[in-house]
């Protein structure tokens, strides 16, 4: 059995892992670990103070870190991508990553090149190309591209499943297609 020391405590991570989380979420930690152990003999990231390697699934091939405040990205060889510069920010959905410049949100690349500006009070990860994005206290949803397909109208969209949303305007359920 393999132990890996956490503080004072150790965690089994063979078989009786596998046993009891099944193999592919073992197998998923694992690779996890392994990324997080190998990262600071390899990279400059061993400066940095966060170094999130932990995914959503589907998202894109970079990790966020932090530094001082900051957040960027790096790759799976732990080389910086993007360097830290955005005070929140997420995994990447569709190539662009949401994140918060000071108090508005915008999109980034993979590069680290800011395609939609901040500009929005609130932003949800893109999903079949669509986002959902807050402006004014309203929700609408944008493309790839920043454009508006659907103007800021309602209190709250959920994710879209397949070409329809759960849509709330005046605490009423309406679905948009």
């Amino acid at each position: 059995m393999i132990y890996i020391a956490h503080r004072s405590k150790g965690f089994p991570v063979g078989e009786q892992w596998q046993n009891i989380m099944g193999r592919k979420m073992a197998a998923k930690i694992l690779k996890c670990l392994l990324i997080a152990a190998i990262l600071p003999t390899v990279s400059p990231a061993t400066s940095y103070g966060i170094l999130i390697p932990v995914k959503q699934k589907g998202s894109g091939p970079l990790y966020r870190i932090e530094r001082q405040g900051k957040w960027g990205y790096v790759n799976r060889q732990g080389r910086v991508v993007v360097s830290p510069r955005f005070d929140e920010a997420s995994d990447f959905f569709c190539g662009l990553a949401k994140v918060r410049v000071g108090d508005l949100w915008g999109y980034t690349s993979e590069s680290g090149k800011l395609e939609i500006p901040a500009q929005f009070d609130s932003a949800a990860d893109f999903k079949d190309d669509r986002a959902a994005v807050g402006v004014n206290a309203l929700v609408g949803v944008i493309d790839t591209s920043g454009h508006f397909i659907v103007n800021p109208q309602f209190g709250e969209i959920k994710p879209y499943f397949g070409s329809r949303a759960a849509v709330w305007a005046n605490s009423k359920r309406k679905r948009s297609t």
